[in-house]
């Protein structure tokens, strides 16, 4: 089977085409002159490629920020985290009220509380994850929006 893939790279972005052009791919050194024809027919930069890679780098900044947005499959923000931590340490400190009300003032025995216990568990590891994944979440949030602010500058 014969590929046109003069038409089929004109579809293709810059970095793309320079990925294939760089060997990047599987297809073979003919696709890869093909790619080279077609960067050279959009005027790419051979030459200047820190420049290029700046601005692949801020697209991809740009997309994971639209990613937050996206209602299915969308990512969390660092404050959601910190919702989840919240909530999850405001159960395990009513559920350890109740344990420490039933166990020490009705003095009822620990298999009757048990429940209580394993629900203070969960509850404990769901505030310690949110917490954890909050923390992570904003500096990596925190290093995006700078990184963005001095792409914008350089470019």
């Amino acid at each position: 089977m014969e590929y046109n893939w003069t038409e089929i790279f004109k579809n293709k972005t810059d970095r793309e085409l320079y990925n294939i052009y760089l060997g990047r791919t599987s297809l073979n050194s003919e696709q890869k002159d093909f790619a080279r024809i077609e960067l050279e027919k959009r005027n790419f930069d051979f030459i200047n490629l820190d420049r290029q890679r700046k601005k692949w780098e801020l697209e991809n900044l740009i997309e994971e920020e639209k990613s937050y947005s996206k209602l299915l499959f969308r990512s969390r923000r660092s404050s959601e985290y910190l919702i989840i931590g919240i909530v999850g340490l405001v159960i395990a400190i009513i559920s350890l009220f109740f344990i420490i009300d039933q166990y020490f003032v009705d003095h009822k025995p620990i298999a009757d509380i048990t429940n209580l216990f394993l629900l203070f568990i969960v509850s404990f590891i769901l505030s310690a994850n949110g917490f954890l994944q909050y923390k992570l979440k904003s500096s990596k949030e925190k290093s995006r929006e700078e990184r963005l602010k001095e792409l914008i500058n350089e470019l």
